[in-house]
């Protein structure tokens, strides 16, 4: 997990976008729809397609941030 918040941290969209997976099911980190969102908006602004459709997912299930813009 180090490795890959490293890589996230760099601006590897696609650590950034697997780091959101992990945050959003709790996969080697406690789960955190907070950081999920964080981490899918970073790989997203850099074009990740993937992360874009997360990002759709948790707001279409109504997951409610606090603090976070839409």
């Amino acid at each position: 997990m180090e490795a890959l918040i490293k890589k996230a941290k760099n601006g590897d969209d696609k650590a950034q976008f697997q780091l959101g997976l992990a945050y959003y099911n709790g996969d080697g980190v406690k789960q955190n729809y907070r950081e999920a969102y964080h981490w899918f908006s970073k790989a997203k602004e850099q074009g990740n397609n993937e992360a874009k459709n997360w990002l759709v997912q948790l707001i279409l299930i109504n997951i409610l941030i606090d603090g976070v813009r839409y």
